[in-house]
């Protein structure tokens, strides 16, 4: 089943830089998507507590079911989880769930609960007042893998005023719990409606922080696009990439910018760190094999340029992780 979304860092004005109609838009989008989902799972944190969660390889979704929280990503600050927001979490991001300013300990994992269903807790049962849905989806768009790969930092969107999106997860929840014949399939579908109703609201407004739907009317920018994603570690230049696109030099180069707030060359160096990033946390590879297996050519350069984006050593991410 078609299906999933696509997501980049900050946004984009749609008069300037998409030519179809917002209708028309959304529906290439959902045509050419597709969507799997791994189990979801409870996750509950009281007050004081932070619930520490891994990178993974998938886009991470976390559903606010009851109670308000904070998420805290890569540079520690919190970005607010009231009750009924959606976090689309992108792959290779450690974060964590916290109730209140002062987290004063860590979480605990709990083995009860229905079974098909794991429950994660920060604090004492009695005490948690921040309940979520938490679960891993991949979302890609026409065979090109990660759709949500190209977000930079967690994104936080409200669902106080759509009533139907705590009832998409109170009944992948129940699907779950059940496991009867079918379950994955009704899953598959509860989170279809669920990307839809957040691509509506990215798709009702004068701006926009899904960067591909500009990509999506502009078959020259997807060339250059996949051409990056498929071989990151390629010897890619602006010329090249400009070559794959059938565009001028300048005009590739601004397009681009104006489409991921970002240069060709930037986009790929971010590409080659996450995909290096999958690499350290899947394998048991060197870091020297990891820097020139995505396109670096030595390991100091490969690292100074992983610290900027992740914050620390690739050594001390894969320790992490």
């Amino acid at each position: 089943m078609p299906v999933g979304p696509d997501s980049v860092p900050r946004r984009l004005e749609f008069g300037a830089a998409v030519g179809l109609g917002l209708g028309m838009l959304l529906q290439r989008l959902l045509d050419n998507l597709g969507l799997e989902v791994e189990p979801f799972a409870t996750c509950g944190v009281a007050p004081g507590w932070r619930l520490r969660l891994p990178a993974g390889d998938l886009v991470t979704l976390h559903f606010v079911l009851q109670g308000d929280g904070g998420l805290v990503g890569q540079d520690d600050r919190i970005v607010p989880l009231p009750t009924h927001s959606l976090a689309v979490v992108p792959p290779g991001v450690p974060h964590q769930l916290v109730v209140g300013d002062g987290v004063l300990a860590e979480e605990r994992t709990s083995p009860h609960g229905p079974p098909g269903m794991t429950h994660l807790r920060a604090g004492p049962d009695s005490a948690l007042s921040l309940v979520v849905a938490c679960g891993r989806i991949r979302a890609t768009w026409g065979g090109v893998r990660g759709l949500f790969d190209t977000l930079r930092e967690p994104l936080v969107v409200e669902f106080a005023d759509t009533p139907q999106m705590p009832a998409v997860f109170d009944a992948l929840l129940a699907e779950q719990r059940s496991a009867t014949a079918g379950h994955e399939q009704m899953a598959k579908a509860l989170m279809w409606q669920c990307l839809v109703e957040l691509f509506r609201r990215f798709c009702v407004r004068d701006d926009c922080s899904l960067p591909w739907l500009a990509a999506l009317d502009d078959q020259r920018l997807a060339r250059a696009l996949q051409a990056i994603l498929h071989a990151p570690d390629r010897d890619h230049t602006l010329d090249s990439l400009a070559r794959e696109a059938a565009m001028s030099r300048s005009a590739f180069a601004a397009r681009f910018r104006a489409a991921f707030d970002r240069t060709p060359m930037e986009y790929v160096r971010e590409v080659r760190l996450r995909e290096a990033a999958r690499m350290l946390r899947q394998s048991s590879l060197s870091v020297d094999t990891v820097a020139g297996r995505t396109g670096f050519a030595s390991r100091s350069h490969f690292s100074r340029a992983f610290r900027e984006l992740f914050g620390q050593s690739p050594s001390a991410y894969r320790a992490s992780v």
